[in-house]
């Protein structure tokens, strides 16, 4: 069934008084006195309005009907044609602020999808809104004081605040803007950051080598010193290298098996351990 478009246009009272929207925000946030903003509503036509059915396009302001428009379906018959809508800005003198959209409605009458000038039906103006009234500017305010800086002084930490020793920070406002801390000066703090106590070194840790004889070449026999006092070395049965391995040298005398056979000698007394080669006294260190 094909339907052939009839329009059906009715109009309400249009008057300059109300198609204005008027009204815009003022510097002091307050708005100015405005005309009714409007819209636009569509509803289904009536069967008295259009028997085949159809559409009312109504231009309100507030709940004041400025217009209404009926666009009603064809009868059976050819193809109808599409109802297009389009905005456009224009300047005009209908509008107090000189300008507005106007809403265009009307048939593609070329089916090309776009509605043309020559398409156009009764076109509605909505207005710019007028500029509102600027606010009285205030009264400016009385202007604030200029701050102070912080100054910093730093001093060791007595032993009571710190075992290990360490640092007090001390804090002021630099009230007489020196730049240098002072005692007397407000908001006194202070924080103190203590060193780190030393962890227990273990008897084990190696702390010197010792080469028996001086040292002549690569392959010299080393005793190897730990802070426990004691000296580890590898050890043999004789002086031909037998029964070799890996041991703690007691106080004792000694022959190194590196083909030098230097006679070397270990003793231990008031806490001192030491060792000796050639009727002299090498080194030294407490045995803890």
């Amino acid at each position: 069934m094909r339907f052939l478009p009839v329009l059906i246009i009715l109009i309400s009272g249009c008057g300059k008084t109300h198609d204005n929207f008027k009204g815009a925000p003022v510097s002091d946030g307050a708005l100015a006195v405005t005309e009714p903003a409007q819209r636009i509503g569509v509803a289904p036509a009536t069967g008295v309005q259009c028997p085949n059915g159809g559409s009312v396009y109504t231009v309100y302001a507030d709940e004041d009907i400025l217009s209404t428009q009926v666009i009603c379906n064809g009868v059976s018959g050819a193809d109808g044609f599409s109802t297009l809508f389009a905005v456009q800005r224009v300047t005009t003198n209908f509008c107090a602020a000189g300008a507005g959209l106007q809403l265009n409605f009307g048939l593609d009458a070329d089916r090309s999808s776009r509605l043309e000038p020559s398409e156009y039906g009764t076109p509605q103006i909505l207005c710019d809104g007028m500029a509102g009234q600027t606010g009285a500017a205030g009264a400016p305010g009385a202007a604030g004081t200029d701050g102070v800086g912080v100054t910093f002084q730093i001093i060791p930490a007595t032993t009571a605040m710190c075992a290990a020793g360490g640092s007090v920070i001390m804090m002021a406002s630099d009230d007489r803007r020196t730049g240098v801390y002072d005692p007397l000066s407000a908001h006194q703090q202070s924080a103190t950051v203590c060193n780190g106590a030393n962890a227990a070194v273990s008897p084990y840790l190696p702390v010197a080598n010792i080469y028996v004889c001086g040292q002549s070449g690569p392959y010299d026999e080393v005793l190897l010193r730990l802070s426990g006092g004691q000296l580890l070395a590898s050890f043999s049965q004789n002086a031909n290298g037998n029964n070799t391995r890996l041991t703690f040298l007691p106080d004792g005398n000694y022959q190194t098996t590196d083909g030098r056979n230097c006679a070397f000698t270990l003793t231990t007394a008031n806490g001192v351990r030491s060792i000796a080669w050639g009727n002299q006294t090498r080194a030294s260190w407490p045995t803890q």
